[in-house]
């Protein structure tokens, strides 16, 4: 019973060692890590609010990795760099064929959301920065497997995650409620409707 015990503390010190760890821990901690200790309430409500806008910039780009990832392989397209960004007419060539793409309605109606993410966000301390990287994480470690596995639920997925990164978000309260936002949600035109239906019809397609 002994071992047992010291073996539930053991792992239990081990959890609460790890529940500051995530993925971007090195960039909003670790490298900075004696500034967030400045006894001074102003310095880590800033630091708070950089890290927290670094995290959520990093997790919209990670996931535009994803519909990057996609829109490429329909496209059967070699890697690009930025040292390609000097090549104008392969970019000519790039964008003419992604002006066909019906996928790309997709990303048009994704940023505005993203952008209204790193706009909105809000963390007064290290806690709830991790919070926001641990979410993220999550979300983010959920959609990778669906595609690991080419999981029939993925593209359902891709679409949706802004939606569901949005509700935890609201639920932590790490991020301000706009009503600019649930209207241009819940009145969007027709028009932008059927952009949707078309970038979904294409994923689904592609």
């Amino acid at each position: 019973m002994n071992d047992f015990n010291e073996e539930a503390i053991d792992s239990l010190e081990s959890i609460l060692e790890e529940r500051f760890v995530h993925s971007l821990s090195e960039l909003v901690y670790n490298r900075i890590s004696t500034l967030w200790h400045i006894d001074d309430e102003d310095v880590e409500k800033e630091l708070s609010h950089l890290a927290a806008t670094a995290v959520c910039v990093l997790f919209c780009l990670e996931y535009l990795t994803h519909i990057n990832r996609f829109i490429k392989k329909g496209l059967v397209l070699h890697p690009q760099d930025a040292r390609e960004l000097s090549k104008e007419e392969g970019i000519k060539r790039l964008k003419e064929h992604l002006t066909d793409n019906t996928s790309a309605t997709l990303v048009k109606r994704i940023l505005p959301q993203l952008v209204n993410f790193v706009e909105s966000i809000r963390a007064g301390n290290i806690e709830e920065v991790t919070q926001l990287a641990h979410t993220g994480d999550y979300l983010l470690f959920g959609l990778k497997e669906l595609r690991s596995r080419d999981d029939p639920e993925y593209l359902l997925w891709l679409e949706s995650l802004p939606h569901y990164y949005r509700k935890d978000l609201e639920y932590l309260s790490l991020i301000k409620s706009s009503e600019e936002y649930t209207a241009t949600s819940d009145g969007a035109s027709a028009s932008k409707r059927t952009g949707m239906d078309a970038a979904r019809k294409s994923l689904e397609d592609e």
